[in-house]
Formats: structure tokens, sequence, C-alpha cells
């Protein structure tokens, strides 16, 4: 028999409502980054951006020159909930 441990948010410190919450920030600024997409080819050819409030909060050409603007202008806010992608010129599809 095989003895399971699980782990519960409460056990973690974290408040389940407010975890929901963030999920739920981050699904909707997924969700219109990708109902955007053709858009955001145009305004930001090769570049990552950052979406937040259903907006583009940031966007450069490297990612870590992306993290470093964020964390930077966005000292209070959580970033988990950023939707963050790279914007190609062209449509890719990824194969992994």
């Amino acid at each position: 028999m095989r003895n399971t441990a699980f782990t519960t948010l409460e056990d973690l410190g974290l408040d389940r409502s407010e975890v929901l919450e963030k999920i739920q920030e981050k699904q909707s600024n997924q969700k219109w980054l990708q109902e955007h997409m053709d858009e955001l080819r145009e305004r930001y050819p090769d570049k990552y951006v950052a979406v937040s409030g259903k907006k583009v909060a940031l966007s450069a050409k490297h990612l870590p020159e992306l993290i470093q603007k964020l964390n930077k202008k966005f000292k209070e806010k959580d970033l988990t909930t950023f939707a963050v992608d790279l914007v190609t010129k062209e449509k890719v599809i990824w194969v992994l």
C-alpha cells in the first residue's frame, strides 16, 4: 500500500480565493493576448509582450529585458498574473 501525502493551499499559507482570483486574471490576460495576436503582430513584431488588464503593459526585444522592465515598473503587482509571449512577425507553429 502506497502512502501519498497531500498539501493544501492553506498548508502553504495561501488563501484559496486569492489564488483562484490570480489564476482567473492570468487566464483573462492570456485569452486577450491570443485574441489580439494579429493586431499585436503589426504593432510588436518579433518582440516579447506582457499583457495585464487586457492591454499591453510593456514590450521588449529580449525576454530578460522585459522581465527587468516589469520588475522595475510594477514593483507592487504580482507578475504571475501577466500573460507574456513572443509575438512573431509571421505566424509560427511550435512543435515540441
